[in-house]
C-alpha cells in the first residue's frame, strides 16, 4: 500500500544521501583534503577502508531503529542534514579545483 511505498521512498532516500557522502567525501580525501567529523574519523582510523560500509550499515540500523519506534520523521531529518553535508562537501570539491 501507500505506507509501504512511503517506508521504502524514506530508506532509499537516506541511502541515497549516504552514498552521495560518501562519494563526495572520498573525492576531497582524494585530493588531499580531510574529515571534518570527529565520530567519522573515528570510524576511519578503526575500519580503514571499509569505513563507508560501516557509515551507511549504521545510518541504516539507525534509520531501522527509529522507523520500529514510531519515529520516521527522524529518518527525514536525518536524510536532509547528510544532503546539507554532501552540499557542503561539493562546496569544497569546487574550492578544491574539482
Amino acid at each position: 500500500g501507500v505506507g509501504m511505498m512511503f517506508d521504502l521512498l524514506t530508506f532509499l532516500a537516506l541511502l541515497a544521501a549516504q552514498i552521495a557522502d560518501v562519494a563526495t567525501t572520498n573525492r576531497i580525501l582524494a585530493r588531499g583534503g580531510r574529515e571534518l567529523n570527529p565520530v567519522m574519523c573515528w570510524i576511519m582510523d578503526k575500519t580503514g577502508d571499509q569505513w563507508a560500509v560501516v557509515k551507511v550499515v549504521l545510518a541504516l540500523i539507525v534509520a531501522v531503529v527509529l522507523w520500529a519506534s514510531g519515529m520516521a520523521w527522524a529518518i527525514w531529518i536525518i536524510t536532509a542534514l547528510t544532503w546539507a553535508v554532501v552540499l557542503l562537501n561539493w562546496r569544497t570539491l569546487r574550492g578544491m579545483g574539482g
